[in-house]
């Protein structure tokens, strides 16, 4: 860098182009050079102004909440000649930036050290730095000051998306209009009020996918949204070779009634516990000709598929999630300096994970009760009297799609479908073992100097990639389902690869509700809007140790709900409210990695994921499971929503109120069944009323052709009327109608 004092002398431009000088004749040549040099020399000489460095630069974040504190603020200091100056460890003056501690809200920033002074937000050790003015100003005197302005957001727009989505959720009820509205509207927040930019930015920055680096959400979010088309080929394939209806055929034999149906959905769930993403597509692809034919609503089954999704993923030892939590209780451990085993504490702790256990208790006594209440007791309703399994003024064949193309050959072969299935779970359970042990390895080769403890299954999920493995896994059993179905001669080659186009095509409308969602997550991250920041800053909790657990449930439910992504409250949440109940207990004298405080708080933060992420209409697992499912996905939501918030307020009121009162799980959790009992018996309604012995059933004497020929009402598409034929003609073992 040139420093400032030189200068260096421009010549004035010279009066006519050189170029064309030297076409001129040798006299003209060497007037002309003679005039460029008398130009030069009696032209005005131009010299550089002499440029005075800043003493100081200041970075911020580009988006800054009031009252919401900042990841990072850097602010360095340079030497005369503009270069870093690294001897420099003085204290000036800083003004607009606070610095809050536990004993104090307004703590004295600290020297520079090596030229540089970092101010960083740890929520384990309780510090926060906040953005208090819009001008940012540090003066040390001996040079001008440093200046910067900062733009500053009111906290309490980063829920105006939020707001703008869920009420167009409840009219005009349409998903896709309310997330692009609500992305516009956050994009509008940052961009202070101008609409076009923010429509631009809307379409350029959100909507579409980035995926300009080779690793990062980008690559992720198409590397499911792959998995999902690839699941939605598989299926297709398999359904086509008549793999479906044969095993649907085979599960039949035992599933004769509704409740057997939800029962055989339940279980099928419980057993895929792997991956949240994984068994949603999976159980819904798999058992959703089944629920047709008993003539379960698509909302309820949908309501299963999603209960047992992320519940069971939350509580099973041997799943990605528990991995995930493993090592962010393991990171937190190290922090606050405590030995204990992260594996055991989160053991430890499932049995304070009120919701998830809740919920998959709730609905295996729906089931047996055979009683539902609000919007799905409506379903139930419609669909065990008239056979419709979605609401008939249902009119966007891109949100609820066609049912799967029916077997086209007339064999019905069970081991087309249970084949590929399998292989698709034995691949799974490979790919996640391997690649899980070739990061360990790569770990280790990086530290030689340590010694290598072996590897547990747990170890292993913990460094898995499973969209990679879900990318190939698909990818492959569609390619075996093909393989099958032209081997049975159950299908030709031309005819499985048009099933395997058809698969794709059919998952297009849910790919769309899925990167809405991921758009609209995406403006409310720490980058942008910081809404999982601002909901975490009003849920700290300020009281005793005995209610964290309650707070932290609420709290964390609200930021999943919210926010729509389990993934972003949890590694925010867990170190946070673990930190601040172990602090508590240390002034108590009491703190230890197994106290039940700290389990239950650990538990509650999980079950607070899992709340929030059932209740929530763009978290990944409710679009997967409506999609799966062919259901509505508002329909899905709001049939979903009342379930969900009545186990989460028995969860507060007799899981986590009793927790601050010293009583165990082992009690709460039979006293909460209990109560779940009642609400369901008392309060809910069976969808079929029982017959009166010796009366006959009029409905199942009515001849099935009649009923599945009539428009249904309310003017719904053929397409839909076309889909139900066949499942009121099955309800009665009458052939399939041509």
């Amino acid at each position: 860098m040139k420093p400032p004092s030189a200068r260096t002398i421009l010549p004035a431009r010279p009066p006519f182009p050189v170029d064309r000088v030297i076409l001129m004749s040798p006299l003209t040549s060497v007037l002309a050079s003679v005039l460029v040099l008398v130009a030069g020399a009696n032209g005005a000489a131009r010299e550089e102004p002499l440029v005075e460095h800043p003493r100081f630069s200041i970075e911020v974040p580009s988006n800054v909440l009031t009252d919401v504190p900042v990841r990072k603020i850097v602010i360095r200091a340079f030497d005369a000649n503009g270069q870093p100056d690294t001897s420099y460890a003085g204290q000036p003056l800083i003004t607009g930036i606070r610095l809050a501690l536990p004993q104090t809200d307004d703590a004295k920033l600290g020297p520079f050290h090596s030229g540089i002074l970092e101010l960083s937000t740890d929520l384990h050790a309780g510090r926060k730095v906040y953005v208090s003015d819009p001008q940012i100003t540090v003066d040390a005197g001996d040079r001008r000051s440093a200046q910067l302005d900062v733009r500053r957001i009111f906290r309490w727009l980063a829920l105006a998306p939020a707001m703008v989505a869920f009420l167009l959720c409840l009219w005009p009820r349409n998903f896709v209009l309310a997330m692009f509205v609500a992305v516009l509207c956050g994009t509008a927040i940052l961009d202070q009020g101008n609409l076009f930019h923010a429509f631009v930015q809307t379409i350029d920055s959100f909507v579409v996918v980035d995926a300009s680096t080779a690793s990062g959400a980008g690559t992720l979010h198409i590397t499911t949204l792959t998995v999902m088309l690839f699941f939605g080929s598989l299926f297709s394939v398999i359904a086509a070779s008549g793999g479906l209806a044969g095993l649907t055929d085979r599960l039949g034999r035992r599933a004769t009634t509704r409740e057997h149906g939800q029962l055989v959905a339940l279980i099928f769930g419980l057993c895929a516990f792997l991956d949240d993403y994984a068994h949603a597509l999976l159980v819904g692809k798999t058992l959703r000709p089944l629920s047709d034919r008993l003539k379960i609503s698509r909302e309820k089954f949908a309501f299963l598929v999603d209960t047992t999704c992320a519940p069971v993923a939350a509580l099973a030892i041997l799943s990605t999630w528990l991995a995930a939590e493993r090592g962010t209780i393991r990171e937190t451990f190290a922090t606050l300096g405590s030995n204990g085993s992260a594996t055991a504490t989160l053991l430890a702790s499932l049995p304070y994970c009120f919701y998830p256990i809740l919920m998959l208790i709730f609905a295996a006594l729906a089931i047996f009760l055979g009683h539902d209440f609000g919007p799905m007791l409506r379903a139930e309703w419609r669909a065990a009297t008239h056979g419709q399994l979605s609401r008939p003024d249902l009119v966007d064949p891109q949100v609820l799609p066609a049912a799967d193309n029916e077997a086209v050959g007339a064999r019905k072969l069970a081991r087309n479908a249970w084949i590929p299935i399998l292989v698709l779970f034995g691949l799974v359970i490979v790919g996640l073992w391997w690649t899980g042990r070739d990061e360990l390895a790569a770990g280790a080769s990086a530290s030689a100097d340590q010694a290598v403890e072996p590897a547990s299954w747990m170890d292993v999920l913990e460094h898995a990639k499973p969209q990679r493995v879900l990318l190939f896994s698909t990818f492959i059993a569609s390619g075996v389902a093909v393989a099958l179905g032209v081997w049975s001669r159950s299908l030709t080659l031309q005819q499985g690869l048009s099933a395997w186009v058809s698969g794709l095509q059919r998952m297009v409308p849910a790919a769309l509700i899925l990167l809405l969602s991921w758009s609209f997550q995406r403006i409310c991250d720490a980058d942008h809007l910081n809404t999982a920041g601002l909901l975490m800053e009003i849920g700290h909790p300020r009281v005793t140790v005995e209610w964290v657990p309650l707070v932290a449930f609420l709290a964390v439910g609200l930021t999943s709900f919210i926010v729509g992504n389990s993934w972003a409250a949890l590694p925010l949440a867990l170190p946070l409210f673990m930190s601040v109940t172990n602090a508590l207990l240390t002034d108590l004298n009491e703190a230890g990695p197994m106290h039940p405080l700290l389990l239950a708080t650990i538990g509650a933060v999980i079950g607070g994921t899992v709340f929030g992420h059932h209740c929530s209409p763009i978290s990944e697992t409710t679009v997967l499971s409506s999609a799966s499912s062919s259901c509505s996905h508002l329909d899905h939501v709001f049939t979903q929503l009342p379930y969900a918030v009545t186990v989460g307020g028995v969860v507060a009121l007799f899981g986590y109120v009793p927790v601050a009162y010293g009583h165990s799980p082992v009690v709460l959790l039979p006293l909460a069944t209990i109560v779940l009992v009642a609400i369901i018996q008392f309060g809910g309604r069976p969808a079929v009323q029982p017959a009166p012995s010796g009366a006959v059933d009029e409905s199942a004497e009515k001849p099935a052709d009649a009923g599945a020929a009539r428009p249904s009402a309310g003017g719904a598409p053929s397409g839909a009327t076309e889909a139900r034929k066949p499942v009121a003609a099955a309800g009665k073992g009458a052939a399939r109608p041509s």
